[in-house]
């Protein structure tokens, strides 16, 4: 009887350890805590987002990690993110009542452009086409089809538009976010 009773004791003193624990019961139908939209890009022309916390348990908790880049105004579920300069990243977190997190990446830059040698170019010639502004993941496409020319790189800040016989086409540039387009005229 005298090896029972210290036995007893921890058993009872481990059972308190885990009463003080989330009981799986309680984490059942709870859905994770995410931001949408998960990827923000703004620019000059945009230079406010409004950001949503989805799942989670109320209340939340919105920051912003640099608060000389962008502010944050929350309410809830939801905050409204405004870039207070012109380019850099922010990171934008929101905590629920049980201290998960969520976070997004907020990238702030230039309106998305084109800039081009040359738009009007011999039909055997070319013209070199740069990327400005945007998000940085630039993609390159004729859009004309079908297509009398050709481009160097489909991806990437430049490429070169070479004509392959006469006629115009329209060269379409995205950074994933935005899409502009310029037109090459052949004579």
């Amino acid at each position: 009887m005298k090896c029972l009773i210290p036995l007893l004791l921890i058993v009872v003193s481990c059972a308190g350890l885990f009463a003080a624990c989330e009981r799986s019961s309680d984490l059942t139908n709870v859905e994770l805590l995410s931001i949408e939209p998960s990827q923000v890009t703004l620019t000059d022309t945009r230079r406010v987002v409004e950001l949503e916390a989805v799942g989670g348990n109320p209340p939340f908790q919105w920051t912003v990690a640099d608060e000389e880049t962008g502010t944050i105004v929350s309410s809830g579920r939801t905050a409204v993110y405004t870039a207070v300069s012109d380019t850099g990243g922010n990171i934008v977190t929101v905590t629920d009542e049980r201290y998960w997190t969520a976070t997004v990446t907020i990238l702030q830059g230039s309106a998305l452009a084109i800039s081009a040698t040359d738009t009007t170019i011999a039909t055997n010639g070319s013209s070199s086409l740069v990327a400005e502004g945007g998000t940085g993941s630039y993609t390159w496409l004729i859009q004309t089809s079908p297509a009398s020319g050709t481009l160097s790189s489909a991806s990437g800040p430049t490429t070169t538009y070479s004509s392959t016989g006469a006629g115009t086409d329209v060269v379409l540039l995205s950074d994933g976010e935005s899409s502009v387009a310029v037109t090459i005229v052949k004579n």
